[in-house]
């Protein structure tokens, strides 16, 4: 899903950290 999201705005996804209460991630 994240994957997806990224490439529908040409992004890539140069961070990704799944918390147990959060998703934190960074996208340039």
């Amino acid at each position: 899903m994240l994957r997806q999201v990224a490439n529908k705005y040409r992004a890539e996804i140069m961070a990704l950290e799944i918390m147990p209460d959060h998703v934190h991630v960074l996208v340039e």
